[in-house]
């Protein structure tokens, strides 16, 4: 299904359509991509104007959708992203942010806002988004939505705009999450098998403690329908979760400062506030920092390599409920602060997480992640398939 765009999700310029194979899983349905993968004849702008004007267009297709494409799956446009995809919120973004066609009045969530703006809003069935620190789980979490972030290296990052590799991953959204399965498989370029009934399902000790009172206590309620039979800690004794959201910001920085540093001195290119503060301290990381990042970030995943067995599933908050579209400074920072807290332990350990919609919070969409160690993303799928699918939300204007 496709439609008009009345959310703002799409890239204004001439109309994209790639028409898919005509058979294939995927045949009959239609996605967008995220404005950070290559499109053959089109200029992968990354939501920054400068980057936009001073670049080529694609001669080729990213492996991603060129591997949709062959699914059967019709692309129909290009969605916007936070600038440089630098972002958890929509807002950061010099085109303005999309509608949350679930919530209106409130943030889209970032990076990968237009995306899932589209397909919340029925645009497209599928969204192609990339997630380095939440950019799928947090706009699936705040559209009422369902996403995907792989286990890391699962789909090919090539042809994609680098925000730093090591944590960067190509990943889904969808309204039902049997599509969303057939999508994952499509972009894996192999079979996802389930690997059985999960052994356990387990909650995540520390992230439902970042939540309000209000959203902890409605979303453990949600929780307890998946019979999850104990709690495991995510988080190595001596770390913390916002010791480990500084621990990213020193691994992503270097990364990120490689792949761009020199295009930042030669084009001088001008930064919306909050991204530019991200690259400033980017650019500025020490070796010494970025290798004390290292060493925690081995810590961590030598913690779930013994922590997590193979069939355990945890669960944990996708995000808080997003800030309205007025909210304060203060008020977004916080919102980024938690939805940063919440994704850094799958983003550092490259495990895969589905995130599924699960409540409501004052008017906005909240949704439950479902982690699991890496490689067993079928398993996850699995689960999320079982979930009814989510009928596309309304907008005053939508067709």
């Amino acid at each position: 299904m496709s439609g008009p765009d009345p959310f703002g999700a799409l890239l204004d310029e001439a109309a994209v359509v790639v028409p898919g194979a005509t058979d294939g899983p995927l045949a009959g349905t239609t996605f967008v991509a995220k404005d950070l993968f290559a499109v053959r004849g089109r200029v992968i702008g990354a939501g920054q104007p400068t980057w936009a004007t001073g670049h080529d267009p694609e001669e080729a297709d990213a492996p991603a959708v060129a591997r949709l494409l062959a699914a059967g799956a019709t692309l129909v446009g290009r969605a916007h992203t936070s600038e440089m995809a630098y972002s958890l919120s929509g807002r950061d973004n010099p085109y303005g942010m999309p509608i949350n066609p679930a919530a209106p009045a409130h943030d889209t969530g970032g990076s990968s806002s237009g995306s899932a703006a589209a397909v919340a809003g029925g645009v497209a069935d599928l969204g192609l988004g990339s997630d380095t620190l939440g950019s799928i789980r947090v706009p699936a979490s705040s559209c009422g939505i369902f996403g995907w972030r792989p286990s890391h290296g699962l789909v090919p990052l090539d042809g994609v705009h680098p925000l730093a590799p090591s944590l960067d991953t190509v990943g889904l959204l969808a309204r039902d999450p049997g599509l969303l399965r057939h999508g994952a498989e499509a972009l894996a370029g192999v079979p996802l098998p389930d690997g059985g009934p999960p052994v356990r399902v387990r909650l995540a000790a520390e992230p439902f403690a970042v939540l309000d009172d209000t959203t902890r206590a409605a979303l453990l309620a949600v929780a307890d329908l998946f019979g999850a039979d104990d709690t495991v800690p995510l988080v190595p004794d001596g770390q913390t979760l916002e010791e480990l959201t500084r621990v990213v910001r020193d691994v992503q920085g270097p990364e990120f400062a490689a792949a761009h540093r020199a295009w930042i001195e030669s084009a001088r290119p001008t930064f919306g506030t909050g991204v530019g503060a991200r690259v400033a301290h980017a650019l500025a990381v020490t070796p010494q920092e970025h290798a004390r990042a290292g060493v925690a970030r081995a810590r961590l995943r030598d913690h779930l390599t013994t922590t997590l067995s193979a069939g355990d599933l945890v669960l944990l908050p996708a995000a808080g409920p997003p800030p309205r579209r007025d909210a304060s400074e203060q008020e977004v920072a916080e919102a980024r602060r938690i939805a940063a807290s919440l994704s850094v332990v799958g983003s550092l350990a490259g495990l895969p997480t589905v995130t599924i919609p699960a409540l409501v919070v004052d008017g906005a969409p909240v949704g439950l992640s479902i982690l699991a160690p890496w490689g067993e993303d079928g398993a996850l799928l699995s689960l999320a398939a079982g979930c009814p699918p989510v009928r596309s939300a309304t907008y005053p204007g939508s067709a």
